[in-house]
């Protein structure tokens, strides 16, 4: 590494770099700062502290699909087991899931609860997401 240390008028002391060093000590930095947040999140996980949910289900709820019958799916519980639990009609979770109708904060919080997932899950706006 080229190095250059130059003091000035007031005392300080400045480190000069060529930009290219630079840009590859940010880079390393970046890339470290990656690791150690891949790390914590594997740990979480590992510990049970967060739940990590297969390409597929993701793929699908980035491509529309709707999430309360994903999720529903993917816990392997029926419709009628699902409002049951929530404390809904069948037929109110079919419109739901069909989306002829949305379902109130309240239902999807009760929804959310049956299939013990965070409510962001279930009300996330797929369409702003991919944008980023």
């Amino acid at each position: 590494m080229t190095v250059q240390f130059i003091t000035v008028p007031k005392g300080e002391e400045l480190a000069v770099l060529p930009r290219r060093e630079w840009e590859a000590l940010v880079s390393a930095a970046e890339d470290a700062q990656d690791l150690a947040e891949g790390r914590a999140i594997a740990a979480a996980w590992r510990a049970g502290e967060i739940e990590a949910f297969p390409g597929e289900l993701v793929s699908a709820l980035v491509n529309g699909a709707n999430p309360v019958r994903q999720f529903r799916q993917f816990r392997g519980v029926s419709q009628a087991d699902l409002a049951a639990r929530a404390g809904l009609s069948a037929s109110y979770l079919s419109q739901i899931e069909n989306g002829t109708r949305e379902g109130t904060g309240l239902t999807l919080s009760r929804i959310a609860t049956a299939l013990n997932i965070d409510l962001e899950l279930l009300v996330w706006d797929h369409a702003s997401r991919t944008s980023d």
